[in-house]
């Protein structure tokens, strides 16, 4: 489990950037700033399976998205059995 989140907290970065990106794009409002969780459920592979945002201060549908694709692209341990989590990424931008 602290491998699985520790795994969604070292893509902080990039998803920051996707708040970043809506903003150079005027899909979102300079000084946005805000939250969005995420669902998940990783398999034994170690793939990310069924993301869903489940919760968003932030409402740029690119934003979204981009975080979405991030965290199904992370590539999670091999694990005994699968295993439901959530995690939350706090983005800010100037």
């Amino acid at each position: 489990m602290d491998e699985v989140h520790n795994d969604l907290s070292r893509k902080q970065m990039i998803i920051s950037r996707c708040l970043a990106d809506a903003v150079e794009a005027g899909e979102a409002k300079h000084n946005t700033h805000g939250k969005v969780t995420v669902e998940l459920v990783v398999s034994p592979s170690g793939k990310a399976q069924n993301v869903k945002i489940v919760k968003s201060d932030i409402a740029a549908q690119s934003v979204l998205d981009c975080t979405k694709k991030h965290v199904e692209d992370i590539e999670f341990p091999q694990l005994p059995r699968q295993l439901e989590t959530s995690y939350t990424y706090a983005m800010e931008a100037d």
